[in-house]
């Protein structure tokens, strides 16, 4: 079905529209009044907005629908039980399909609330058959139990089969000189309570100037990395879901990461008390975050194992997500303490510009942005070539980890100058890298499991409670120890792809 909608200039009557527009045939109400309320979802990071899309829950129904065409892509009828949060909480089917890979581990939020009074006519034909549909539609926003400026617009809606009636009303609308509306009305309610969309971004892309001094670089992307930090932090304390803490670590580790690659651009004693605080606070969040890594992959290990042993996994489960319960209760009172409420008022008092003015000079403070992300990536990158190489496949784990860690300071060094450097070949650079963090990432994701597992069997007599949970703990065990093994077999290749000719010359030829 087509759907157009146009803004009205002032409350106009539908009989006062209908007069002026006209039609070939009987205009008969459908609805006079009616009241609906429609409630507008996405996730914090905006998922569904960025790929086009909205989720709507009408009275009765909820609807996945295109921001720029209206349509309805899928609807499935509201359940009695709780209100859905995660895609795998609805029922499977067209609406689930569309929007787990979107959400992920994501939960979905309200994002406004429209209370819609609608008047509707229907053109038919003399048969009575419909031909066009119309709605006036008066839409008040509210968020947060405020209430925002109605708005009215005309609905203009097709029938299949009767284009030509669509289009002839669409030019009738617009000859009477009303403006075109968003066909979505999520567009128009965030405006009116002044909602910005896809507001939230967890990577520090700036706009770099190549002439920046390095010390102005580096506060502007610590406080971009800080307000990453500080909007995370209701979530992590809400529990709304896993995503919220694995984004502030992030822009911990970015942080950490950034002060400790532009040594000499801060004055050292400063950068040693921050560098002290970060990792405090990657100690307190770490208990949380790795309890998360083994709850999201509940599904994954039942599918390692036979049915007959899914219960010892529920048990294995069931005591993670308790001791979740305790870690996730440390953190927040972290979070809520009066260390963490200092760190964060010295680190924002830091990155002003007026501190800024009275630390003494360092080394490297007025060198030129371009030059430093230059050294820094070039030397980060000789690194990780010289540690890849040495690795054999004797070598022990460790070594890879290491490896990994070094991945990861290239890849936040990328992300970080990205504008200094042409886009296409950064784009290119940050490609070959991710093909050997994932592959390090997984066997250091698969060893981490594989140790936390063995000690469970071995210490954890709770874990191991009944027989079904000792045997589902080795199974699980031995299912990741060959996929493991499988990993490894592919550093080698991973590895060579990463420190071929033509990726050593791109990197030579940008830094």
């Amino acid at each position: 079905m087509n759907h157009k909608n146009y803004t009205l200039k002032g409350e106009m009557a539908i009989e006062e529209i209908l007069a002026r527009m006209g039609g070939d045939g009987t205009w008969i109400p459908e609805a006079s009044g009616a009241e609906s309320c429609l409630r507008f979802f996405d996730t914090f990071d905006w998922a569904l907005y960025r790929a086009g899309l909205t989720l709507i829950r009408s009275d009765d129904h909820y609807h996945l629908v295109g921001l720029d065409s209206g349509d309805k892509i899928a609807s499935i009828p509201v359940a009695a039980t709780a209100a859905p949060r995660f895609s795998d909480d609805f029922p499977p089917g067209e609406l689930r399909t569309a929007l787990a890979p979107l959400l992920e581990v994501r939960a979905l939020l309200q994002v406004v609330t429209v209370d819609r009074v609608r008047h509707c006519v229907g053109l038919h034909n003399s048969d009575g058959r419909p031909l066009l549909y119309l709605a006036v539609e008066r839409l008040t926003p509210r968020r947060r139990r405020r209430s925002y400026r109605p708005f009215e617009q005309l609905a203009v809606m097709s029938v299949k089969g009767e284009a030509e009636v669509f289009r002839r009303a669409c030019e009738r609308a617009t000859a009477l000189g009303l403006d075109s509306a968003p066909a979505s009305v999520l567009e128009q309610a965030l405006t009116r309570a002044g909602i910005e969309a896809a507001n939230y971004q967890s990577k520090p892309q700036l706009q770099l100037a190549p002439d920046l001094p390095a010390r102005e670089a580096a506060r502007l992307l610590c406080r971009r990395l800080l307000r990453v930090m500080r909007q995370n932090e209701k979530g992590i304390i809400a529990d709304i879901d896993t995503e919220f803490l694995h984004d502030f670590r992030v822009a911990v580790r970015r942080t950490r990461s950034l002060l400790t690659q532009t040594r000499g651009v801060f004055p050292t004693p400063e950068t040693q008390g921050f560098l002290d605080d970060f990792a405090w606070l990657g100690e307190v969040t770490g208990p949380v975050r790795n309890l998360d890594v083994f709850l999201l992959k509940r599904k994954a290990y039942h599918e390692l194992v036979p049915d007959a042993l899914g219960h010892g996994v529920d048990e294995l489960f069931t005591l993670l997500t308790e001791r979740r319960q305790g870690a996730l209760a440390r953190l927040t009172a972290a979070l809520a303490s009066d260390r963490y409420f200092a760190v964060i008022t010295r680190w924002q008092h830091f990155l002003t510009p007026r501190a800024m003015e009275t630390l003494e000079p360092s080394r490297r403070a007025e060198l030129p942005v371009h030059e430093l992300a230059r050294r820094t990536i070039a030397r980060r990158h000789r690194r990780i070539l010289k540690r890849g190489r040495k690795i054999a496949p004797e070598s022990p784990p460790r070594a890879l980890h290491r490896l990994r860690i070094e991945g990861k300071k290239l890849r936040y060094l990328l992300e970080f100058y990205a504008s200094l450097f042409p886009p296409r070949e950064i784009r290119s650079a940050v490609k070959q890298l991710k093909r050997l963090q994932d592959n390090l990432g997984d066997f250091n994701d698969l060893a981490f499991q594989i140790d936390d597992l063995v000690a469970r069997l071995n210490r954890d007599t709770a874990a191991t409670r009944s027989p079904t949970a000792v045997a589902a703990l080795g199974a699980l065990i031995t299912s990741l120890e060959e996929r493991k093994r499988r990993v490894r077999a592919d550093y080698e290749h991973t590895f060579a792809a990463f420190a071929d000719s033509q990726s050593i010359d791109l990197y030579e030829t940008l830094f």
